[in-house]
């Protein structure tokens, strides 16, 4: 990737999870929910490994073209869309957030996808480096906590990472993660289409529920990058 292209993705990864804690803290008006090994060098294509299949209903995310990668995400019980953010950013592809519960909270465990382009047929890892590595200098530009955790990986046989940031009460772009609460990012690299796909995956969730923290590892877990319909 080239350094303007890092830089404006390392941005948009930090925008991304200062969103997830955004939503994560203030009241959102609900959507409907719709039925339907260490990375590797080289960009793979989706579709080329196997997925793995967790014990939650499967929800595609609408593509923006057909020639994108497609996108499946585990829907745990009383979790659903939300829309606030449809309008936000094309880049924001789709919402899931906990309903409210029983106190009448705001949703405070959301994830949030995410795509973007990369540059064609750059090296896989590079672009994980580069995006780890940006979003590190932005959170020091900003006088940011720059402390997380990366494991590399793979999702349905592409190149992955997961980041793991503390939770803190410390501002991620500008907005503020609530106290003990973390957000984690799963990163996955795809080529469809002759394009080279950045995928994002971030979420936050409450530290000690054991309900919401299975609920994240589901949707983590599960989620799926398929080749584009136009590939079918």
């Amino acid at each position: 990737m080239t350094s303007n292209s890092v830089k404006r993705v390392g941005l948009r990864a930090a925008a991304v999870l200062a969103v997830a804690a955004s939503l994560a803290a203030c009241a959102a008006e609900q959507g409907s929910l719709e039925t339907s090994p260490p990375a590797s060098s080289g960009t793979a294509a989706a579709g080329k490994g196997a997925c793995t299949h967790v014990d939650a209903p499967m929800l595609d995310i609408p593509a923006g073209s057909d020639a994108e990668p497609r996108l499946r995400i585990p829907v745990p019980p009383g979790w659903a869309r939300n829309t606030e953010l449809d309008s936000v950013d094309q880049s924001l592809r789709f919402t899931l957030a906990h309903t409210v519960d029983d106190t009448g909270e705001p949703p405070q465990n959301v994830a949030i996808v995410s795509l973007d382009l990369a540059e064609p047929d750059s090296d896989a890892q590079a672009i994980l480096d580069d995006l780890r590595s940006g979003l590190k200098d932005m959170l020091e530009a900003k006088q940011l906590p720059t402390d997380f955790a990366t494991t590399p990986g793979t999702v349905c046989g592409l190149p992955a990472q997961t980041l793991v940031f503390a939770g803190t009460a410390t501002g991620l772009g500008g907005m503020t993660l609530p106290q003990g609460r973390p957000a984690t990012a799963l990163h996955v690299v795809a080529e469809a289409g002759g394009h080279t796909y950045l995928i994002q995956l971030t979420t936050t969730t409450e530290p000690d529920d054991p309900k919401y923290l299975r609920d994240v590892e589901t949707i983590l877990t599960g989620f799926q990058v398929l080749p584009p319909a136009s590939a079918i």
